[in-house]
């Protein structure tokens, strides 16, 4: 199916669960997330914020909610409610990943290597904090760095994103001809 339909799905099964049981934060969670897949951003901060009133425990409604308030340029908030997911779920690798690339949107990027190398430590094997370590290296002028960061999210997940990241690396660092042949790979996909 195609996301558009998945995401109005979402909604649908959502927003069933909380007619059903209004007290669940994780069905307020859920409808928020899936207001958000539907590009409802206003509709979706009401929702965490219930969530969160109904269960300050829950940590997946301050991780999404902290998501939420990174993508609407609200960095001190968002930086305080993942920091707040991560107390609840210290294990969490998408929380430490997620907690590291908002540290980096917030021009602190020697804290974000740290998160991120924290992470990479706890799982070797987990792309996206490999991904975001690699856009702190280079937001840092680590150039040869981000790109082996990026070059091992690579191998662990072949998402379109992280080679445009790794494209614009090489760019950086003079590459060009490497550069361009990931830009041709990445055009003939968006085709597809």
């Amino acid at each position: 199916t195609s996301p558009k339909d998945d995401a109005r799905k979402a909604l649908a099964a959502a927003g069933k669960a909380v007619k059903l049981d209004d007290s669940l934060a994780e069905a307020h969670t859920s409808l928020a997330n899936a207001l958000v897949l539907n590009l409802q951003f206003s509709d979706a901060a009401p929702e965490f914020q219930r969530a969160i009133e109904l269960n300050p425990n829950y940590a997946t409604a301050h991780h999404w909610y902290g998501e939420l308030l990174q993508n609407d340029g609200r960095i001190d908030e968002a930086l305080a409610e993942l920091r707040r997911a991560h107390e609840l779920d210290p294990l969490s690798l998408v929380i430490n990943s997620v907690l590291g690339s908002t540290l980096i949107v917030a021009g602190q990027d020697d804290a974000a290597i740290d998160q991120l190398q924290k992470t990479i430590a706890m799982d070797p094997n987990f792309d996206l904090a490999h991904w975001f370590l690699g856009q702190a290296y280079e937001d840092k002028g680590r150039v040869a760095e981000a790109i082996q960061e990026f070059e091992k999210a690579i191998k662990l997940n072949s998402d379109p994103t992280v080679l445009a990241s790794l494209a614009r690396a090489h760019a950086l660092a003079g590459d060009n001809e490497i550069a361009g042949k990931i830009l041709a790979d990445l055009t003939n996909q968006s085709k597809q």
